[in-house]
């Protein structure tokens, strides 16, 4: 079944991928842009040191793969990969540097470093800040009038539906149906301030005003969420959430406060939720990208969420590394001892 022919059906459907790579390392984030995947592998590095080594790869629909060399400001482990306005950006160093992929030569062009809103539409515009183990702080900026409303909320996926604003953090869901009844921030949010500057703004006090629990989740020690909310998304006249429980990874409903599972994943599948206020997995056009792992090493991908349908891309990774024998091991061993 095409992708185009399930979006036409009331629940979500999965399109299924299979592209067989040879790339050394693992994966960090992908990204797919006109047919093609782009990320950075991470493989080890020969320093005696726990920080890898990485490169970033264009990879084609057959799994042919090339390397693109990005600037030593994008080469960190701490990044932001997305797609804006038909390119595809790195933003490095936690925000501090962004650049662009000029695709007709490969190379990357320094672009400004303008933050990006979680969520937009014609009346609002939704930002988050992510405060570690202090919590983070979600608001409106009413584009009318310039005025912020805020809400407790750490790292939300933001979904419209049905004329109310979801808000799906890692263990809640909370509904805003007017982000006027909100909290008014009374000192504005900068941006710059809080994401670049690393300005935390020190005692924001906690706000539920204006929300409505729809869901919360059940903690072990009060530490360890039982479910995993992974992202919400709207599929037909339904809104669906993909998360993880004590089974595995699903695609669930709520019913009266309560995850009901319409499909789960194999067993061993894991997905990722690594976003923060630097790092989110709604792409301006629209569509979501969910990175996963399986119980095979060498088998993992990403799942694209668009219009309410899943498409299942599984990337096995064919790639053995060299086998050496004695007296090259030895060889080296003395090399790396001299050089260190």
């Amino acid at each position: 079944m095409s992708l185009m022919a399930s979006c036409r059906l009331p629940k979500p459907k999965l399109q299924y991928e299979n592209i067989t790579i040879n790339i050394p390392g693992a994966p960090g984030r992908l990204i797919q842009h006109e047919g093609k995947f782009y990320g950075y592998f991470v493989i080890d590095n020969d320093y005696f040191s726990t920080q890898g080594n990485q490169h970033f790869y264009n990879i084609d629909e057959k799994g042919a793969a090339h390397i693109l060399v990005v600037p030593p400001e994008l080469d960190s482990m701490g990044y932001q990969l997305l797609l804006q306005n038909d390119s595809i950006f790195i933003k490095g160093d936690e925000g501090q540097h962004t650049y662009y992929l000029d695709k007709t030569n490969g190379s990357w062009v320094a672009a400004n470093n303008e933050p990006q809103p979680l969520y937009e539409d014609d009346r609002f515009a939704v930002y988050a800040i992510d405060r570690g183990e202090w919590g983070g702080n979600t608001w409106f900026r009413d584009k009318r009038t310039d005025e912020q409303y805020e809400v407790s909320a750490t790292d939300p996926v933001v979904t419209f539906y049905k004329n109310t604003y979801y808000l799906t953090t890692k263990d809640h869901i909370l509904k805003v149906s007017d982000p006027m009844q909100l909290k008014r921030s009374i000192v504005k949010y900068d941006y710059h301030k809080v994401g670049l500057a690393k300005d935390r703004y020190g005692d924001e006090p906690y706000s539920d005003k204006g929300i409505t629990i729809a869901y919360e989740g059940k903690r072990y020690l009060e530490l360890i969420p039982e479910t995993v909310l992974i992202t919400s998304f709207a599929a037909g006249n339904e809104l669906y959430h993909l998360y993880e429980d004590s089974m595995g990874a699903a695609i669930g409903t709520l019913r009266f406060g309560k995850l009901e599972p319409v499909h789960r994943f194999e067993p061993g599948l894991k997905l990722y939720r690594y976003y923060n206020s630097l790092e989110y997995p709604v792409q301006d056009n629209g569509k979501q990208l969910i990175g996963f792992s399986t119980s095979h090493e060498n088998q993992y991908g990403i799942i694209i969420i668009d219009s309410g349908c899943l498409k299942m891309t599984r990337f096995t990774n064919n790639f053995k590394e060299p086998v050496y024998d004695t007296a090259a091991i030895k060889d080296w061993v003395e090399k790396s001892l001299m050089d260190y």
